[in-house]
């Protein structure tokens, strides 16, 4: 069985520090002495025998020489320079060269796992949710259980509305991750009672490190309920991944389509606060890479500060968009012009200042914010932003009538 970390091919949806895990694993946990839910005990049960067993290592002078693992169940990214190249581009959403990298790889190599995966994620990305299944299959006809393949496939499935189907796939994923917790688990210990401290850890480790899987995966079915306006559903899933920047945010939107407007505020400014010290961190951690002389890693760093930055633009359109909800117009302005601040191009964001400028009165602000949706939409005009259009034009008139 293989099982890839969603990372390692390319991140649909942000990946944010995480700490979500599901797994069943009560037998033990009266020897721990602890009560703890069934989502957290694996990780607290395994780091501790992780702990244990290093201090065994610290505290003897005789340390087996452990064979490579028998067992590597982890696909990374080939050390491909045309698959880091189509990575890149779909980063920077620069999709059709992206897809002429990737085609090249996939004619040399038909069974080309990871250029399939990036080839859907990169039509997934865009939408085009027929496009991006058709790859997502291929891939999946080649690595049936790919859990990081399956998540892709289920969030396409979900923006095709086909949300039963999307959480059939969801849950298979949730199986596999468990499942291969619990034999990474098993066999570290197996390995530690045969004396074999440092490939019991590596083993406990691995297990460990599969909680970004169950992180997304909960982050994606809780998404998908959310859309369904199964809110209570999306808010146990969201609860699973703790620090996950994403899921605050679609629980941020969950309470505000519940009218918990308070609570929604609550949770965009707990988003807010984990981007700055991550943005900040990366930053420091960046600029004493390149002190060192170490450009490539300081680069790395300052990216991923930059990207996150960029990112916080969409806690602010959504914490804007429920002022708007609380008619609190003033306020949601004011997060709005965050928004726009770190993403000035972003149609959404124009759309909703221009709202609010309606609102407000402000007819002529809100034209200028319609006229920068259509110019930068390649789509014809939606309806609503039409009649918002229309709507401006006739305060003005009246405007102009009232001052003759």
């Amino acid at each position: 069985m293989a099982i890839s970390g969603h990372g390692h091919y390319l991140s649909f949806n942000a990946s944010w520090p995480d700490q979500g895990q599901q797994i069943d694993a009560k037998n033990s946990r009266q020897a721990v002495g602890e009560k703890e839910s069934d989502e957290t005990y694996l990780r607290n049960d395994t780091q501790r025998i992780i702990d244990r067993a290093r201090e065994n290592l610290e505290s003897t002078s005789q340390i087996e020489t452990s064979k490579p693992l028998e067992k590597d169940r982890f696909r990374t990214l080939p050390d491909d320079e045309d698959l880091k190249s189509a990575k890149i581009y779909v980063e920077r959403n620069e999709y059709d060269k992206a897809r002429e990298v990737l085609d090249r790889i996939i004619a040399k190599n038909p069974q080309d796992i990871v250029g399939f995966a990036i080839k859907g994620v990169s039509y997934l990305r865009q939408k085009n949710y027929a496009e991006a299944l058709k790859y997502f299959d291929k891939a999946l006809d080649l690595q049936p259980d790919d859990v990081s393949i399956l998540i892709d496939k289920g969030t396409a499935y979900a923006g095709q509305r086909r949300y039963e189907e999307a959480h059939e796939i969801y849950d298979k994923a949730f199986e596999l991750i468990q499942k291969m917790m619990r034999e990474f688990a098993d066999e570290g210990k197996a390995c530690l009672d045969k004396g074999k401290s440092k490939e019991g850890i590596e083993f406990l480790k691995r297990a460990v490190n599969l909680n970004p899987q169950i992180a997304r995966c909960s982050q994606t079915k809780g998404a998908t309920y959310f859309e369904q306006g199964r809110y209570e559903e999306a808010h146990k899933f969201l609860d699973m991944t703790h620090d996950d920047l994403t899921s605050m945010v679609v629980k941020g939107k969950t309470y505000s389509a519940q009218g918990k407007y308070e609570e929604a505020h609550g949770m965009y400014d707990k988003a807010l606060r984990l981007v700055i010290k991550n943005v900040r961190e990366l930053t420091a951690k960046g600029n004493t890479y390149l002190e060192k002389g170490k450009c490539n890693e300081g680069m790395e760093c300052l990216n991923k500060a930059s990207d996150l930055n960029n990112n916080s633009a969409f806690m602010f359109l959504a914490k804007g968009r429920t002022y708007m909800k609380q008619g609190q117009y003033e306020e949601a302005l004011t997060f709005l012009e965050f928004a726009r601040m770190h993403n000035p191009h972003h149609a959404g964001i124009m759309e909703s200042r221009g709202i609010t400028y309606f609102e407000l009165g402000n007819f002529v602000e809100a034209l200028e914010c319609i006229k920068a949706v259509k110019e930068r939409s390649l789509q014809n005009p939606r309806p609503r932003l039409m009649d918002l259009e229309r709507r401006c034009h006739d305060g003005l008139n009246r405007s102009t009538i009232d001052l003759t």
